[in-house]
């Protein structure tokens, strides 16, 4: 597995995709901090506008619009790579089955997602100064950490998913707008009766303070949607031909 990891690690840098993800890690924080700095500029009770907001904001945005949004697009560029470049017959010239090379990518995009979160939040607490929100203290900060670190870690219920429509449609494209599709319909579920139930809504249960009481629902949702996805690509990737 470490090989593998290490393998789209070198992808990942020859192809300048860290770029990329240090820029939407500190995009996030940024975009944040202008659409909050505008809301406080236009309403007349300002002092909403504190650290829980700009914090809780962060963490929404990263649970339910760009985090999902990037591991589809790097769950999609591992496996269409492999495809497109030829690369997985290679791998499969190694010692390494398609068993590890499977569960080599899921811990890789994982890892991938915790590190753009938790980029993320670290470039959050000096933005907040600069925005003048008030309410820091180390509480806070500690609080919004955790938020931060399981939202990393819940993306990975979206990984076979996004693994099983790369693989089903083969197609960037095809795999790109079934993703879109399920981020958008999450956005627009938050907040109604049916949060809990979609996975890419429920993880802002998860995520927030406020959703702490009532995890029973979103942590099924979370979870059967991994295992049935992690089972369907499993199987379409151990048995396809390459």
């Amino acid at each position: 597995m470490y090989s593998i990891i290490k393998n789209e690690l070198l992808k990942i840098k020859r192809e300048k995709i860290n770029y990329l993800i240090i820029f939407i890690s500190l995009f996030i924080p940024l975009l944040n901090l202008l659409l909050t700095l505008n809301m406080r500029s236009r309403a007349k009770d300002s002092p909403i506008f504190n650290i829980d907001y700009y914090m809780g904001n962060n963490v929404t945005y990263l649970s339910i619009i760009f985090g999902p949004m990037l591991i589809a697009f790097i769950g999609i560029y591992l496996f269409l790579k492999e495809y497109k470049d030829g690369t997985l017959k290679t791998l499969l010239l190694t010692p390494l089955t398609k068993n590890k090379i499977f569960w080599g990518k899921l811990v890789f995009t994982l890892l991938f997602g915790v590190c753009v979160v938790m980029i993320s939040y670290l470039f959050s607490i000096p933005l907040s100064l600069i925005g003048g929100f008030p309410g820091m203290n180390g509480e806070v900060l500690f609080t919004y950490f955790i938020s931060h670190l399981k939202t990393g870690f819940l993306l990975l219920s979206f990984i076979p998913f996004t693994f099983f429509i790369t693989l089903l449609f083969r197609n960037i494209l095809f795999a790109l707008f079934v993703s879109l599709m399920c981020m958008i319909s999450g956005m627009l579920i938050v907040g109604s009766k049916y949060t809990p139930y979609y996975p890419w809504s429920a993880t802002i249960l998860l995520c927030t303070p406020q959703g702490e009481n009532d995890i029973f629902i979103p942590v099924l949702s979370l979870t059967l949607n991994f295992i049935l996805f992690a089972i369907l690509s499993y199987i379409k990737f151990t048995k396809e031909e390459v």
